[in-house]
């Protein structure tokens, strides 16, 4: 025993001098990071992993950004099942690299047969296109040939027939004659459309729901919708809400948005849909079946749906019916007071239209209905974005007396799959015993990174501001962290999960929160609101106060608890946290040494007249910025308040409309002879995906926290361009600071 011990402890040492050795984490090693799924961010529930209708095989999508070619290089990786619990070892079925910033390989479908894979991508150059592969052959087989692109598809198990969705075309055959004698701007063009030559961009925006087509018995034609002639403003097949094509595809669930809302949901008293109807004009769409065989149309129920984020559906495994959640029922009948303000599970006949109810409660999410066991499994969680692998289950089983709970014991074992991660460990594929509950890890597809590469602890933190709301936020903590030393702070606005592996924060763009950490750097990630009332302030003229306030009483937390140096704060703020961060920098009296801000809004005066106006600029300014409301305009708008702002500013525009979108705080300091640099990433996505582009913004910003929190320069020849800019904006600072001070 003590012999055993012994090498227990001589191991632990071996294993942390080992760890000590490895090399601190650097925007490389994020970026080449291999993470499931399609998603640009290794997103919940996208691709991560299916099983074959047999049960005998698992696909599993991955990605690995390649920084020496620039691309995201993704693969469809096949695990053999019997072989499981044991580690399998994968079989890469397709290997396939995208340049742009879609994924070569995304909505990863099984076909019936057990042994073909549907999937939306492709190589390169093409333009995105649904393809199968034949897992045992490899052999790949375009389905569609779209001339502009897929964005979207839906197969029947048996491979046919295939809804897709392409890019709409837009008619510019008359731009040189356009060009030649000039025009009238239509109305919805920008500006930023206008300057780039895009005169017909606004027809294209319009033109989102169209170019539907279907492939049945080899033949490729379009797919009609429902138009105006039938009371719907617009009709989509829209995926967020669950699958719209049947089990045996003969029916498709189109999601319509009526001409005029019926007058009887004005009585739906329902929280969440009255936010939604009042605050943001949202009245609710219906639920439409489409008949493929005699394009035939009839409403599935008169109750409005909620957006997609919270009211979703399933088929049952005969497609004679329909599961909701989080629903809203019509409002019929003698319960008709409770169906007002309830939102349910039930399940809808699509032949009789009678509606049994499963649950009466909300925050459920449907994830499956079992054709053998007849089980419909649910997730808790309060909208479909926030449940993953790890998120609790409940289980309902259908029968002659209705619909009942059944307790997981009750249930056969099954082997399931799911995505292990957390704060400091990597995602991991693990098998789950659906009785046993018990995980046993089958892929690691980083392995030994935690080895290789030195992370910072990462903490949830908890503080209370002065107005008394409770928040929490992810903490990382520098590499050389040791109590009693203060450290610079880099807060990162834009949310925050602490079940997530993140090493970067919620998203690329702007944010890498582990290689500044190994810089020296405290990172906070913001926040979760724990206890306030959060829910209310979007949209209001209270927004701004209310993140201040937030900002401010991390601050002073981390101040009070001695981890923080206050005179050395760097605020990052990203699309909608951009008004955050400006907000702060022009309202609040705590001092900002530095602060990023990337492609996003601001409600300031610029932004809403490039963009046709905007009632959310309007609602938190309090009105139009012309007539009497202007007075608010000036107090609560951060752009009329730059004056106040001596602070560093970097600003990320990506793509054209993303210029005229940071324009105003970025002209508006230059005007003034303050700090102020714009970095212009043309052919980004909001949320980055290409290597090069990532390394732009994400190094960019840890060299940019480096030089103004800790007075750092990288002696990297290459960079002495920057430093030398930045200099300048310090000698700006400098001087704007004490021109402010008298």
């Amino acid at each position: 025993m003590r012999q055993t011990a012994a090498l227990v402890c001589t191991l632990s040492l071996c294993w942390a001098a080992a760890a000590a050795q490895a090399a601190p984490v650097r925007v490389p090693d994020l970026i080449g990071l291999t993470l499931f799924g399609s998603d640009a961010h290794n997103a919940p529930g996208q691709d991560v992993h299916e099983t074959s209708p047999d049960g005998r095989h698992v696909a599993v999508v991955v990605q690995t950004g390649n920084l020496g070619r620039n691309t995201v290089d993704y693969q469809l990786l096949v695990f053999p099942a019997a072989q499981l619990p044991t580690t399998p070892h994968p079989d890469t079925v397709i290997a396939l690299a995208s340049s742009s910033n879609e994924p070569a390989i995304s909505h990863v479908r099984w076909l019936s047969d057990n042994r073909t894979l549907a999937f939306l991508g492709g190589p390169p150059g093409a333009g995105p296109q649904v393809h199968t592969v034949d897992i045992s052959t490899r052999t790949l087989t375009a389905r569609t040939h779209s001339a502009t692109g897929v964005v979207w598809f839906e197969v029947a198990a048996s491979g046919d027939p295939l809804v897709y969705q392409e890019r709409g075309v837009v008619d510019t055959s008359d731009y040189a004659t356009l060009r030649a004698h000039g025009f009238v701007v239509s109305r919805g063009v920008l500006p930023s459309d206008v300057i780039a030559g895009d005169w017909r961009a606004a027809t294209r925006r319009g033109q989102i729901a169209q170019g539907y087509r279907m492939v049945r018995g080899g033949r490729d034609a379009p797919l009609g919708l429902p138009d105006s002639t039938s009371g719907y403003r617009q009709c989509t097949l829209d995926p967020w809400y669950g699958p719209p094509l049947s089990p045996a595809g003969d029916a498709i669930l189109l999601v319509c948005a009526p001409s005029s809302p019926p007058a009887l949901w004005r009585a739906y008293r329902n929280p969440r849909y009255r936010l939604f109807a009042d605050r943001f004009g949202a009245r609710g769409d219906e639920l439409v079946l489409l008949e493929l065989a005699s394009g035939r149309t009839r409403l599935v129920y008169d109750a409005p749906l909620l957006p997609q984020a919270e009211t979703n559906f399933a088929w049952a495994p005969d497609g004679r019916s329909l599961l909701v959640s989080d629903a809203l029922l019509p409002l019929t009948g003698p319960d008709s007071a409770r169906r007002s303000t309830q939102r349910v599970a039930a399940e809808i006949d699509l032949h009789t239209g009678a509606i049994s109810v499963v649950v009466p409660r909300d925050s459920l999410i449907v994830r499956s209905w079992d054709a053998h066991t007849g089980i419909a499994e649910f997730a808790q969680a309060p909208a479909w974005f926030e449940a993953n692998d790890a998120t609790p289950r409940v289980l309902y089983r259908k029968t002659a007396r209705g619909w009942g709970a059944v307790s997981a014991g009750a249930v056969a074992p099954r082997l399931v799959f799911v995505v292990t991660q957390d704060a400091n460990t990597p995602p991991r594929l693990a098998t789950l015993d659906s009785r046993a509950r018990v995980t046993r890890v089958v892929f690691d597809p980083n392995p030994g990174l935690l080895e290789r590469r030195r992370f910072g602890r990462a903490d949830v933190f908890h503080w209370t501001s002065k107005a008394g709301r409770m928040f929490a936020g992810g903490l990382y903590y520098p590499l050389d962290y040791g109590s009693g030393r203060r450290y610079p702070l880099v807060l990162q606005t834009h949310g925050y999960d602490s079940t997530a592996f993140a090493p970067e924060g919620v998203v690329t763009t702007g944010n890498a929160a582990q290689a500044v950490a190994a810089a020296g750097i405290l990172v906070l990630q913001a926040a979760d609101e724990v206890k306030g009332s959060a829910a209310g302030v979007a949209d209001t003229p209270d927004e701004g106060p209310f993140d201040q306030d937030m900002l401010e009483g991390a601050i002073d937390a981390l101040d009070q608890r001695g981890l923080i140096d206050r005179t050395k704060v760097g605020l990052q703020g990203f699309s909608r946290t951009c008004y955050t961060g400006l907000y702060f920098l022009t309202h609040s009296s705590y001092s900002i040494a530095a602060a990023d801000l990337s492609d996003g809004v601001d409600y300031s005066y610029v932004q809403y007249i490039v963009y046709g106006g905007g009632t959310s600029a309007e609602r938190i300014n309090g009105g139009s910025p012309w007539g009497s409301s202007h007075v608010q305009w000036l107090e609560r708008a951060p752009g009329f308040r730059l004056d106040r702002v001596t602070t560093p500013l970097r600003l990320t525009a990506i793509g054209p409309h993303s210029v005229l979108q940071e324009w105003e705080p970025y002209a508006g300091l230059l005007a003034q002879g303050k700090p102020a640099e714009l970095v212009y990433i043309p052919d980004g996505s909001h949320i980055l995906v290409k290597p090069w582009e990532r390394m732009t913004s994400q190094q960019g910003v840890v060299d940019w926290w480096r030089f103004w929190l800790q007075g750092y320069e990288d002696p990297d020849p290459a960079k002495a361009e920057q430093y030398g800019r930045w200099r300048k904006l310090a000698a700006q600072r400098d001087s704007s600071t004490l021109s402010t001070s008298r």
